[in-house]
């Protein structure tokens, strides 16, 4: 358990967990990296220090996994914002499809940290129940996360 990180090792750590995964901590939340970092440093059996000095050299791909799977949010569920799949339809969708300069019929959602899937899943039960006006349409989905745990929950698509 970490008891108390000095707070320049603690800017530090935090620089490097961004330039390994990508995931950002702002001063505000420097509280949920030090409590994410305790479940860290435990899941891998080595101390805070041990962490910081793999992060300085080459962490392995365990090391990664543990902070991808410690430090990221895991929250999703079906229709997670009724108000944005109401904007996304009426406004959005509808503004796309009647734009009278569009070239093609083609539309991409890319739905970036979306945990276990549920936000495509949605994204794909909107374009179904649009069916009728977007008949002609290309449309593509894409879910990204960096969640090993979450990613094997979604490529197995039982939810």
């Amino acid at each position: 358990m970490i008891k108390d990180i000095p707070k320049n090792m603690l800017d530090e750590l935090s620089r490097l967990i961004t330039t390994h995964t990508g995931l950002y901590f702002p001063e505000k939340k420097l509280n949920a990296l030090k409590k994410g970092l305790n479940f860290v440093i435990n899941d891998l059996g080595m101390d805070i220090y041990q962490l910081f000095q793999c992060l300085q050299t080459s962490p392995s791909q365990e090391v990664i996994d543990a902070i991808t799977t410690r430090l990221t949010i895991g929250e999703t569920y079906f229709l997670r914002d009724k108000n944005f799949f109401q904007i996304l339809q009426d406004h959005i969708l509808r503004g796309i499809i009647k734009h009278p300069k569009r070239k093609t019929k083609k539309i991409i959602f890319w739905s970036a940290g979306c945990a276990t899937g549920e936000e495509p899943y949605s994204i794909a039960i909107l374009v179904d129940q649009m069916r009728p006006v977007l008949k002609d349409w290309d449309i593509t989905i894409i879910g990204s996360d960096i969640n090993p745990l979450a990613l094997n929950k979604a490529k197995k698509g039982i939810y």
